[in-house]
């Protein structure tokens, strides 16, 4: 691929192919796995790239920040422009703030299909990933992709 994206060619494929099923409806979830250093994150950006039209919330988990609680949520949640979470995250319920994710998700893809791009998710903090697998578990038929 002169001047263009080199290398992971199926990958980038198939990422898009999910996206068209999303946008179509039928909502996604995608996991990119690999050895640290093979290109996860450069095969994200140049993939988020692609989707012209959508809307895009991406974070990064930080290793450093494991043990923050809803680090990763809020983060989500502030991309998307919603209100942050309460200022004492220890004693917030993340299936109440997993249902404010689906509600946002809801709210954005009425307008464009939404991509959700979480790099390092193996370093996101439980609260968050709690909240995330409730909000996920419930989408039907919005537009949306989360990988």
């Amino acid at each position: 691929m002169s001047g263009g994206f080199v290398g992971r060619p199926a990958e980038l494929d198939e990422l898009q192919r999910c996206a068209a099923r999303a946008k179509s409806g039928d909502p996604q979830l995608v996991f990119v796995e690999g050895v640290p250093g093979i290109g996860k994150t450069s095969l994200l950006a140049q993939f988020t790239a692609t989707l012209s039209g959508w809307r895009h919330i991406v974070v990064t988990a930080y290793e450093d920040e494991k043990r923050l609680p809803f680090g990763v949520l809020t983060r989500l949640l502030s991309a998307g422009s919603a209100a942050a979470p309460p200022t004492d995250p220890i004693r917030i319920d993340p299936i109440v703030l997993g249902a404010e994710l689906l509600q946002l998700l809801g709210d954005l893809e009425q307008s464009a299909p939404v991509a959700v791009v979480i790099d390092d998710v193996p370093w996101a903090d439980p609260q968050s990933l709690r909240a995330l697998t409730f909000a996920l578990r419930r989408l039907q038929g919005e537009r949306v992709l989360v990988v």
